[in-house]
């Protein structure tokens, strides 16, 4: 059977131990998955409906773009251990980042032409970086 996911052998001690080293592998996978990105934009997403995420995610995926939503603190512990520490203070609130893309700037036209678009300007857009920076 193909599993997607790592199947983790740890000796059972308690219920803390358990949740400290959860926590670590799901940042430690947050920070694999985001460590080679060129470029990121963070979005608020808040006031998007079902159907308009899908609509945007869909839109995104064409360009061979992703949206991640993450828990916020992972995402801000993730962002600072890769050395990125202003894009943590916009992680707040309902947060995504979108990145990927055939170039550094498919992201952020992407999310750009969306937000334009869009008749109620959702996603806001927070920020980003753009060639690591």
């Amino acid at each position: 059977m193909n599993r997607p996911y790592e199947i983790m052998t740890i000796p059972y001690t308690s219920p803390i131990d358990w949740a400290k080293v959860l926590r670590k592998k799901i940042v430690d996978e947050t920070v694999s998955r985001f460590k080679s990105l060129d470029s990121c934009v963070v979005v608020d997403y808040q006031g998007m409906s079902a159907q308009q995420t899908w609509e945007f995610r869909a839109a995104l995926k064409e360009a061979k773009v992703r949206m991640s939503v993450v828990k916020n603190s992972t995402a801000s512990v993730a962002v600072k251990q890769l050395g990125k520490d202003p894009l943590a203070k916009l992680i707040t609130g309902p947060t995504a980042l979108v990145f990927g893309g055939e170039d550094v700037t498919s992201a952020s036209r992407k999310v750009v032409a969306w937000h334009e678009k869009s008749k109620q300007k959702k996603p806001a857009i927070r920020g980003g970086f753009l060639d690591g920076q």
